[in-house]
Parts: structure tokens; C-alpha cells; sequence
């Protein structure tokens, strides 16, 4: 029992470095996609105007 929960411990904790590892690329697309619905946004409004 004692090895089964050390390989479940050894599981999680690898899994949780893979989530981490990955957390940058997620805010830098994140940010990406903001900047371009801003994009859109603004071209929206300025057909808007017009």
C-alpha cells in the first residue's frame, strides 16, 4: 500500500511540473488572443463611426 501511494505521490507531482511548465505559453497566448479581439474590437467600432 505504501508503494502504491508513493507512485500516486510520484504521478501528481509529475503531472503538476507539466501544468507548470506549460503556464508561460498559456499567458503569452492568452495575451495574444486579447490583444487581437482588442483589434477587432476597435475595427468594429471605428465601421461603426463611419
Amino acid at each position: 500500500m505504501v508503494f502504491f501511494a508513493f507512485v500516486l505521490l510520484i504521478v501528481i507531482a509529475f503531472l503538476l511540473w507539466r501544468i507548470a511548465e506549460r503556464v508561460p505559453d498559456l499567458l503569452f497566448h492568452l495575451s495574444e488572443i486579447q490583444k487581437d479581439m482588442d483589434a477587432v474590437r476597435r475595427h468594429v467600432e471605428e465601421k461603426q463611426v463611419d
